[in-house]
């Protein structure tokens, strides 16, 4: 299950980008 990994990644820089906005 590569792509969880990978969606997951994306979903944590984007959270991260967002300042924790989309939470």
């Amino acid at each position: 299950m590569r792509v969880a990994v990978f969606i997951y990644t994306f979903w944590v820089r984007t959270v991260a980008s967002e300042g924790d906005s989309r939470l």
